[in-house]
């Protein structure tokens, strides 16, 4: 399941899966249909899962020639790729990418929200 960084105290966890929404629309462009959180707050980390999961399944099966894309523009951490590649398959493959790259999106998020110079809205 989606383990969640941690969040500097400023940031809703709400809001900061919203900005990861919008971090992994933007890596995985054009590779998939784009994601959106339309549940309450409190079930925003099992929604983008189930929909990261689902996308991914989908790249697996029919499109396997983008998913090198998708974890370069993710700018995942090989040596945790190839661990997840060689340790799972199946549904727990799925599972352990969408992880690792909502956890990667997430990453980005809260870097760039603590160390931008500007207040975000």
């Amino acid at each position: 399941m989606l383990r969640l960084e941690t969040i500097p105290g400023q940031l809703s966890t709400a809001e900061v899966l919203v900005e990861t929404a919008k971090q992994v629309n933007k890596d995985a462009n054009r590779v998939w249909v784009e994601t959106r959180l339309t549940a309450s707050p409190e079930v925003f980390a099992q929604e983008l899962f189930t929909q990261v999961s689902c996308a991914l399944r989908e790249v697996l099966t029919h499109h396997s020639g983008a998913l090198n894309q998708v974890f370069y523009r993710f700018d995942v951490d090989e040596k945790k790729l190839h661990e997840i590649m060689t340790v799972y398959v199946g549904d727990a493959l799925i599972e352990a990418l969408a992880v690792l790259l909502l956890n990667r999106a997430m990453s980005k998020v809260i870097l760039r929200r603590t160390f931008s110079s500007s207040p975000q809205p």
